[in-house]
């Protein structure tokens, strides 16, 4: 009776009960709908290249300039000239960025100038810049470099077709330009070590006051010990350092003739990393090595004509194109090399330690000269004598256990933080016209469960992306399917560098070991329509049983 007062006091009908309880258990079946989708994160926007926004310089009106596909340029000469195209961009100061694109060639001839650049890729500030090349040794190549702003607010950089010494003619083009601010992300011991053993030497060089050609070669016996002297170089430096340095090595053979070596005066060569560098490119190109080890052999007893030089090695200079080097010579007479093993051993390692001295005084370390040996008691710099001679000062000056030779009289040299190089990692993409290639996954799933995706998903080209399932209170995962084939009962699952359309399925069953629970969307409607059936049986009810 009192239900019905109510009823009748705020002229609630029975039909406009039965429409209230109907939305109420549809907006609690919306709401707890939408608490439970998770909203699909939205793809990175496509890039594309736009010739407005670079500006031109042809050196012969006969150049052209046009777009490749979406995501580059291309650069069309007729005529032996110079072409390029130059885009300011707004950097942060003191600041790593890197730059990479893809670059090739198209029926491109040189000149009758030396040099052997067809295109290049550079990179311009007020106080820095850097710059990659092709040569004309076919197909595409990816040309990527880092470099800092240092007091500069923006660089320029350049897509050039040709070489300022060498006109080209025919077409260069450059696609997936990326330009991003770099972050240093950790710092590693591990020294990936590019070796170099130089077969040829095909040049031509100031001797006695004329200029003749030296033509030398290595024999096998040369080939051998250099091999030799480089493994033998990096177990030297990961034992004695006591593992606070670990250096991997690749040897590789250069075939192609060394045809130039830069004058230093007096009648004396030299090998500074620029003469080394166009033959060290194709491998730094294929993987980032911190060091580039060289062995040459500049003269020989059987050779008519020898390199005049005044140095049996090199090492600690500044680091060319972001990349540390080292050169070695092999000796005057063949054969006497194996003989003097560690002698040469050690001019390997001594060439090398220069490059982490210079490190460490540039971060401000407190470390002896490496050439200052003989002030602290151990075999004086010039001194004849092989690795094991300078063992006793390497292996202090390695591990700060150089006893200073004034007051206080402590230790002092390398510490574990001298060996360390930085990693880094993008943080931010300044430009890029790269076109992201995308996939999609196909994602099925059964009753009494759920995945943290479901449908069809978009990813992209060589990403991962892990799935992950969760039954109802009571049920289990009882099989997950991976394009078609069965993985078994996994919580998750990962795609990783996908390269192609997936498709995974999920089902649950009951698990015997829980009784199956009601979540809140079951105990929502179950309420309800309890709540449904009272007020339509009471309605069904003769008045006089109402009471």
């Amino acid at each position: 009776m009192m239900y019905n007062t109510w009823m009748k006091k705020h002229r609630i009908h029975f039909k406009h009960s039965v429409i209230l309880v109907m939305v109420a258990s549809l907006l609690s079946i919306g709401f707890l709908a939408g608490i439970c989708n998770v909203p699909k994160q939205k793809q990175p926007s496509q890039a594309a290249a736009s010739l407005s926004d670079w500006q031109q310089y042809r050196e012969k009106t006969t150049t052209t300039f046009s777009l490749v596909g979406q995501n580059g340029f291309a650069i069309t000469s007729t005529e032996f000239s110079e072409s390029y195209l130059h885009k300011t961009f707004t950097v942060k100061q003191n600041t790593t960025y890197s730059f990479s694109a893809d670059v090739w060639t198209d029926s491109t001839t040189q000149n009758s100038s030396p040099s052997p650049v067809l295109s290049r890729v550079i990179i311009n500030s007020d106080a820095n810049g850097a710059d990659e090349y092709i040569t004309p040794i076919g197909g595409t190549q990816r040309l990527s470099f880092m470099f800092n702003t240092q007091n500069s607010n923006t660089v320029t950089l350049r897509l050039v077709h040709g070489h300022w010494a060498n006109g080209v003619k025919g077409t260069s083009h450059f696609s997936n330009l990326v330009l991003q601010e770099m972050t240093v992300s950790g710092t590693t011991k591990t020294w990936d070590v590019l070796c170099l053993t130089f077969r040829n030497l095909d040049a031509n060089f100031l001797i006695g006051g004329t200029l003749r050609n030296v033509n030398i070669s290595m024999d096998s016996a040369d080939i051998s010990f250099a091999s030799t002297l480089f493994n033998r170089f990096a177990t030297y430096m990961n034992t004695v350092s006591n593992g606070q340095i670990i250096v991997n090595i690749d040897i590789r053979i250069i075939n192609e003739p060394l045809e130039l070596l830069s004058y230093a005066g007096g009648y004396d060569y030299n090998a500074p990393n620029e003469d080394i560098y166009p033959h060290a490119h194709p491998h730094l190109q294929a993987k980032n090595y911190d060091h580039v080890m060289s062995i040459l052999r500049l003269s020989a007893e059987d050779s008519t004509y020898n390199v005049p030089t005044g140095w049996v090695g090199l090492g600690g200079g500044q680091p060319y194109k972001g990349v540390s080097y080292s050169t070695v010579l092999l000796p005057h007479a063949r054969g006497t090399a194996n003989q003097n093993a560690d002698y040469y051993e050690h001019v390997l390692v001594h060439e090398f330690l220069h490059t982490i001295e210079r490190m460490s005084l540039e971060a401000g370390m407190d470390i002896p000269w490496l050439h200052d040996s003989g002030l602290y008691g151990y075999p004086a710099y010039g001194s004849t004598g092989g690795v094991d001679y300078f063992k006793t000062w390497y292996t202090a000056y390695m591990n700060k256990d150089v006893t200073r030779n004034v007051a206080p009289f402590d230790k002092f040299g390398l510490t574990p933080e001298s060996y360390l190089l930085s990693r880094y990692q993008p943080v931010a993409t300044v430009y890029t016209t790269v076109i992201e290639v995308t996939f999609t996954i196909t994602i099925t799933v059964g009753e009494n469960g759920t995945a943290s995706e479901s449908g069809i998903i978009t990813v992209i080209q060589g990403t991962n992306k892990t799935i992950t399932f969760t039954p109802n209170d009571g049920y289990k995962v009882i099989a997950v399917m991976v394009n078609g084939a069965n993985i078994g009962r996994p919580k998750t699952y990962t795609f990783t560098n996908i390269n192609a359309n997936q498709t995974l399925s999920v089902q649950f069953a009951v698990d015997d070991g829980k009784k199956p629970g009601f979540g809140m969307l079951e105990l929502s409607l179950i309420f309800g329509g309890v709540i449904l059936v009272l007020i339509v049986v009471y309605f069904l009810l003769p008045k006089h049983k109402r009471r």
